[in-house]
């Protein structure tokens, strides 16, 4: 079986490429690797504050960057993260259920969050 994609958090994805430092450098080289092992379409990679960063099975070596939900300066505003990567993997397996390429997710997902319904939709376009 082949995975869609995979979607490690920088930890593991870190851990799984035997990297030994935590940067955004670190986990693009982390996020090229893993593209190049074979899942159907792309890895993404969450990596919390640092946003997610993502590389398609098509194109290993471009590695793209979906801002965080939230910024540093923001933090005293964040309640509970528990379930934030489940609900950005929902969001993006939905749009590409639909047809969408994680680029196009990429839009859809940083607008999606604005609906006020809290959901990470693919609703716009």
């Amino acid at each position: 079986m082949i995975a869609y994609f995979n979607s490690p958090n920088h930890i593991e994805a870190l851990s799984l490429c035997s990297i030994n430092t935590s940067s955004p450098e670190a986990i693009e080289e982390a996020c090229v690797i893993l593209a190049k092992l074979g899942p159907k379409k792309a890895v993404v990679i969450r990596a919390g504050a640092m946003g997610a960063c993502y590389a398609l099975s098509s194109s290993p070596q471009s590695v793209h960057w979906i801002p965080a939900y939230w910024t540093e300066s923001e933090i005293d505003q964040v309640v509970d993260v528990t379930g934030a990567g489940n609900g950005f993997l929902g969001g993006l397996c939905a749009g590409l259920d639909e047809g969408k390429d994680v680029r196009a997710g990429e839009f859809d997902i940083s607008v999606g969050r604005a609906d006020g319904s809290g959901g990470m939709g693919f609703g716009s376009g």
